[in-house]
């Protein structure tokens, strides 16, 4: 600032000052008379200020008498808005998939792997042993795409006659296994530059594997489908200065030529698809919820980042074990972060995968960059989706749906009440936005190339959360809670439909929920409400009114739901409960007094759109 705006400032200051209505006379002539003086002093010292600008000549103002403002408008209720309330979305293209048969049973897998980054190729050999169904078995058919096959053979090491072309192995027994008879065999492998399933990432030397949906098949020779289950170990050579994390607990790591083996072993059931192996320069931080060892996998620069990150995973593990009601059911809980990771994580069974980008950051970033909703999602598939898993893409909702309803769980849990709100209204607001996309039921069974395109229509996510959100609303805390744990404990280690899931709730309840699934999980659309009031100042009730007018057709037709509604009036707060069934319903409240407000849908615990035009009086009291 130059010299003639100081001076200025000095003096406007000084008139407001010497004109202060709240200063005595002594009070502001001194005080006028030491700024002028200080103004002076300073202004001595610095050229003099240029001279100012001629005034403004004030042109003519005419002055406007304002309006008397129309007191009853804030009383009018306003009409309905125009045009459709929701429009549904087409149709997901996709031929219609039916859930892959068995031949038969993978019982044990134990693979051999190495990385070569000369090449980016997986090199590899593994043993499978599997048994035979209800018929007898000739042949063994395998998942292995864009593989060289460098020979297969029996377990006593006879070579065995196969076919191969370039994704399915077919493997020809030396003789036929009789039905639940036991085999094995074991494949030597390789895939150079594997189009899917492991990745070479050059800026931290690292390798991580993902098998979600079917790519686990690109880099190991398996069964890539989960409607099966079984155990397996992974023994991987790395450079020296490196690790390697894969599924269950390290049995032992040993020296081997140019590098390290690392032996790792999943002694409890798993599908195939939460096979992983991440290997490079790793600092492992150890943590612990109660006996179960917990280890946050980072790079050595990132070790506070890492804390902040995963530092809350512990209290996650606590959360889960009481509302699933099983403890933690596996041997160790790992995560890894990953550059350039394909998705934000990925659940493999005692060893998530996470993208670095998602969780590590600096403190000066919280609270908006935090990893919470992230970890416990990932954390909520180690029961939902590892321990209880979907037999069928058609039903991943049952992973992917619970696993988001607990990020709300947590945030509820953990941050109050709002927090929760919060975090179902975004599901709920995705849900709708879904629909609007391409409105489809939540079991859906069409894909065009790969089961990945059922999780990015934005369904199984928000929508599976906001189902289970509206049922723990219709049975209370106490059954939801008795019914999930129900369900986690009955299929222990297993492969389960909605319908496994249905049975579970109602046997906990008591209640027939064959209408709420057919209308939320097997049906698809929302419904649409027009809604309208009237009171009656001579009865002093309420009328509640609510039309559907949601698009109908063999999808999406009338609802059923029971709308909390609550109504203020000066004598109290009134709650009522609207059962609707069908095109239009109606409630009447009895009030003491008239209403100053009426809330539809108090908590927002239904996924609906709904147009209530209520006055301007009663939305600002509300």
């Amino acid at each position: 600032m130059y010299a003639g705006n100081a001076l200025r400032a000095v003096i406007a200051f000084t008139r407001r000052v010497v004109f202060d209505s709240t200063l005595s006379s002594g009070m502001r002539s001194s005080i006028a008379l030491a700024l002028v003086v200080a103004g002076c002093a300073r202004a001595a010292h610095i050229p003099e200020a240029p001279a100012l600008p001629p005034p403004v000549v004030p042109t003519t103002v005419v002055e406007t008498v304002p309006s008397v403002p129309d007191t009853m408008a804030s009383y009018r209720i306003p009409a309905f808005a125009t045009g459709p309330l929701i429009e549904w979305g087409p149709l997901p293209e996709g031929d219609r998939r039916t859930e892959r048969a068995r031949s038969y049973d993978l019982q044990h897998q134990d693979t051999r792997i190495r990385f070569d980054w000369t090449r980016r190729a997986v090199i590899g050999s593994t043993s499978i042993r599997l048994a035979a169904l209800d018929s007898a078995l000739a042949e063994v058919t395998l998942d292995a795409v864009g593989m060289t096959i460098g020979g297969v053979r029996s377990a006593s090491g006879q070579p065995l006659e196969h076919r191969y072309d370039g994704r399915t192995l077919t493997v020809i027994l030396a003789s036929p296994v009789g039905a639940r008879a036991r085999t094995t065999i074991v494949v030597a492998y390789e895939t150079v530059r594997p189009k899917k399933g492991a990745y070479f990432i050059d800026r931290r030397h690292t390798v991580w594997t993902q098998g979600a949906t079917e790519d686990t098949r690109y880099w190991v020779p398996t069964y890539d489908f989960p409607n099966d289950k079984t155990t397996w170990e992974f023994r991987v050579t790395t450079d020296r200065n490196e690790r390697a994390l894969s599924n269950g607990r390290l049995v032992a790591s040993r020296a081997v030529a140019n590098g390290t083996e690392w032996h790792w072993s999943q002694t409890a059931p798993a599908s195939t698809y939460l096979m992983s192996v991440v290997t490079g320069d790793y600092v492992v931080l150890q943590d612990v919820w109660r006996s179960v060892p917990i280890g946050y996998w980072t790079y050595p620069d990132s070790v506070e980042a890492a804390w902040r990150g995963f530092g809350q995973t512990p209290r996650m593990v606590e959360l889960m074990s009481n509302r699933s009601g099983v403890l933690y059911p596996w041997a160790k809980y790992d995560q890894a972060v990953a550059p350039d990771f394909i998705f934000g994580g990925m659940e493999n069974v005692t060893a998530t995968t996470q993208a670095d980008d998602r969780v590590l950051h600096p403190t000066w970033a919280e609270p908006q960059s935090n990893a919470e909703a992230l970890v416990v999602h990932e954390l909520a598939h180690q029961w939902y989706g590892n321990y209880v898993t979907a037999r069928d893409w058609a039903h991943i909702w049952l992973n992917e749906g619970f696993a988001t309803f607990f990020e709300a769980v947590w945030a509820e849990e953990t941050h109050g009440t709002d927090a929760g709100a919060l975090a179902r209204l975004a599901e709920q607001e995705q849900a709708l936005a879904a629909d609007r996309a391409a409105r489809r039921p939540l079991v859906y069974d069409r894909w065009v190339t790969d089961p990945l395109e059922l999780f990015l229509s934005g369904h199984i996510y928000p929508k599976g959360a906001t189902v289970l959100q509206m049922l723990r609303s219709q049975l209370g805390d106490s059954l939801f809670w008795s019914g999930m744990q129900r369900y986690t404990t009955s299929n222990r280690l297993g492969n389960v439909v909605t319908d496994d899931f249905q049975r579970s709730m109602e046997s906990a309840s008591g209640r027939d929920l064959s209408r709420f699934f057919a209308q939320w999980v097997h049906g698809a659309g929302v419904p649409a409400f027009r809604v309208t009031y009237r009171y009656d100042s001579t009865t002093h009730a309420l009328s509640l009114t609510a039309q559907q007018v949601q698009p109908r057709d063999d999808l999406t037709g009338y609802f059923d739901a029971d709308v909390d509604v609550e109504v203020m009036t000066t004598a109290g707060t009134v709650s009522a409960t609207m059962p609707v069934r069908g095109a239009t319903s109606t409630v009447t409240v009895a009030l003491a007094a008239p209403p100053l407000s009426i809330r539809w849908d108090k908590g927002g615990r239904l996924l609906d759109v709904t147009d209530f035009p209520r006055p301007t009086v009663m939305l600002a009291h509300q």
